[in-house]
């Protein structure tokens, strides 16, 4: 498979550490091992960004399981400054955050350019009709359509 510059060298990379051998040519899911530590890869990282990085410490309230499933989830994240913020740790961080994302589309076989393309195409058209939330986010329109991520995904599966 063809990956661009960085997901090829997280690949390099990968292929010396022995329980990465598996790494799929062709989209597929992983199994449940490999899921479960790229999540653990991905939290950490993210993680140790917020803290380390943008020196914040977060929570979210007791009852609230750390999901997607509800939308509105950062009304129920708060936070408070614990440190100075690092630029370093910033920038260590969010490399360290796009290796293991990297990482984590090798173990599902998945190019990312594509998919990377795709979503900002349609980031871009948010602009047009979208609104900025009172958190800063921008919230696409009502009739905003999604990226075609399934037609690359058929594309990577031929």
């Amino acid at each position: 498979m063809s990956y661009n510059h960085n997901q090829t060298r997280v690949q390099l990379f990968m292929e010396r550490i022995p329980s990465q051998v598996n790494m799929p040519t062709k989209p597929t899911i992983p199994s449940l091992e490999v899921r479960i530590l790229r999540a653990r890869l991905m939290l950490e990282e993210c993680l140790e960004t917020i803290e380390n990085g943008l020196g914040l410490s977060i929570w979210v309230d007791e009852d609230f399981i750390i999901s997607m499933k509800d939308l509105t989830f950062h009304e129920r994240i708060t936070g408070a400054q614990i440190r100075e913020p690092n630029l370093v740790e910033i920038a260590d961080g969010l490399a360290d955050q796009e290796v293991v994302n990297l990482g984590t589309a090798i173990a599902c076989g998945l190019n990312m350019q594509p998919f990377f393309d795709e979503v900002m195409n349609n980031n871009f058209l948010k602009l047009e009709r979208g609104t900025i939330d009172k958190y800063g986010k921008l919230i696409k329109s009502g009739d905003h359509p999604k990226p075609n991520i399934e037609r690359i995904l058929k594309e990577q599966l031929k």
